[in-house]
């Protein structure tokens, strides 16, 4: 749904069927709607859907048959560059049964770009929570997962990881900094007090 500074219009979309729960939206070029969202319950795709202008496009990130995306946790989602989309995600390896962080980078229609951002000795073996991801001034990745570890993608293609120390509920960056939101000293999970720290990630 949208308005168009006159009234409001909607357009309804199935997203391939069956909708997973993790869904994360952004706007792009000429305010069209770009969505990241799982597909289906257990085995859990991540899908790539957004707006032409005419017609909504939906296409299934690639990231190989031996992994397999978690179905609770939430892909971290954002726009480049003419609307390029970055995506990163949690996913699990069928063989090792251990989970790592990922990214991917849609460079042509149905053409992506997929990267381990975070491996498994980093990410740990529980704890990980959703993935989020905030681009530098290079238009390059940095991702941090809900339990603190993150990564930066430099120009060169290598990834670099940091520890926070801290949950991680948002994430932004400016120069060589992440800043982190998280939940602290509440009596309950409702009052809880929202703090911000920055992140070293030169």
């Amino acid at each position: 749904i949208r308005h168009n500074g006159a009234a409001w219009l909607s357009s309804l979309e199935n997203f391939q069927g069956s909708m997973g729960r993790q869904i994360t939206v952004r706007v792009g070029f000429a305010d069209r709607p770009h969505v990241v969202h799982t597909y289906g319950a257990t085995a859990a795709d991540v899908h790539y859907t957004f707006y032409t202008g005419s017609q909504w496009i939906s296409e299934g990130v690639p990231y190989g048959a031996n992994l397999q995306a978690h179905p609770d946790r939430t892909p971290g989602f954002e726009l480049g560059a003419q609307s390029t989309a970055h995506i990163a995600f949690i996913a699990r390896n069928k063989t090792s049964k251990t989970y790592a962080a990922y990214y991917a980078r849609r460079t042509l229609p149905n053409t992506w770009i997929v990267e381990e951002a975070i491996p498994a000795a980093v990410l740990g073996a529980s704890n990980y929570g959703d993935a989020h991801i905030a681009l530098d001034a290079h238009g390059e990745p940095v991702i941090f997962t809900s339990n603190g570890v993150g990564a930066r993608r430099s120009p060169a293609g290598t990834w670099k990881t940091f520890q926070s120390g801290k949950p991680v509920d948002s994430l932004a960056v400016e120069g060589d900094y992440a800043y982190i939101t998280y939940p602290v000293d509440g009596a309950s999970y409702y009052l809880q007090r929202l703090h911000l720290t920055l992140v070293d990630i030169r």
